[in-house]
C-alpha cells in the first residue's frame, strides 16, 4: 500500500528513479556475459540477446507501477505489474539457464523461481476470488467492478478506514490479503534471483577486466626496463 495514501509521492519518485538508474545495468550484464557464450548454439545467443530488453521491460514496468497507483489507474497499474511479474520470471529463467551452462551452481535460483511461479498462480487466483468476495459482502455480487471502484475510492477518502479493514476495504477480505502476500513473495523471489545472477556476473567481469589490466601494465613495465 506504499503507492497509495500519504506515502504515494515518495513511493512514485523513489521507485521511478531507482528503476531508471537500473536500466544501464541490464546492458552491462549483457556485455559481461557475452563472452561466456562463445561457441554456443544460436538459440543461446538469441536468449542472451533478449535479456537486456527483458530487463528494460522490467524497469519500464516498475516506473509504470510507480506512476499509476492502483487506486487511481487500475488498468495501467495492472499492465505494468504484469510486465514485472512475467518479465522478471522470464529474465530469471534465462539468466539461470546461462548460469547452469557456465557450470555454476543454480539450485537456489531454481527453488526461488519455482516459488515465484507458484506465488504468481496463487496471487492471480486469490486476488480474483477476493474481489468476488468483496462484491458479495457488499451485496454487489453481479457488479465486481463497482465494488472494486468503491474500495479504491475509500483509499482516497478515508485511508485510515482502508488500512483498518473497514467494510468495503480490500483488507476486509482475507483472500485479497493472501493474494497481496503472494505478490510480495513473488517479487522477493524474482528480485533475489536477478540480484544474485546479475551481481555475480558483473562482479566476476570486473575482476577479470582488472586482472587483464594489471597484467598489461606489468608487461609494459617489464618491456620498458
Amino acid at each position: 500500500d506504499f503507492g497509495c495514501g500519504p506515502t504515494q509521492p515518495i513511493f512514485a519518485v523513489g521507485m521511478a528513479t531507482a528503476a531508471a538508474l537500473m536500466t544501464p545495468c541490464w546492458f552491462d550484464h549483457y556485455s559481461a556475459t557475452k563472452g561466456s557464450l562463445k561457441g554456443a548454439r544460436c538459440c543461446w545467443h538469441c536468449l542472451h540477446g533478449f535479456m537486456p530488453f527483458l530487463g528494460t521491460l522490467c524497469s519500464l514496468s516498475i516506473i509504470g507501477v510507480a506512476l499509476n497507483p492502483w487506486c487511481e489507474r487500475f488498468a495501467l497499474h495492472l499492465q505494468s505489474a504484469n510486465g514485472i511479474f512475467f518479465g522478471g520470471l522470464i529474465f530469471a529463467g534465462i539468466s539461470t539457464a546461462i548460469r547452469a551452462r557456465q557450470g555454476l551452481s543454480f539450485g537456489f535460483q531454481i527453488v526461488m523461481a519455482l516459488i515465484g511461479l507458484l506465488d504468481l498462480i496463487l496471487m492471480i487466483y486469490y486476488t480474483d476470488l477476493g474481489f468476488s468476495e468483496l462484491a458479495l459482502s457488499l451485496h454487489m455480487q453481479n457488479d465486481i467492478a463497482s465494488a472494486r471502484a468503491g474500495a479504491f475510492q475509500q483509499i482516497n477518502s478515508d485511508f485510515r478506514a482502508y488500512c483498518r479493514a473497514a467494510p468495503g476495504s480490500v483488507h476486509s477480505v482475507w483472500q485479497i490479503d493472501f493474494g497481496a502476500l503472494s505478490e510480495w513473495i513473488l517479487l522477493i523471489s524474482v528480485v533475489a534471483v536477478q540480484y544474485m545472477n546479475v551481481h555475480y556476473d558483473l562482479s566476476n567481469y570486473l575482476k577479470e577486466e582488472s586482472s587483464e589490466l594489471s597484467d598489461d601494465s606489468s608487461e609494459c613495465s617489464d618491456s620498458s626496463t
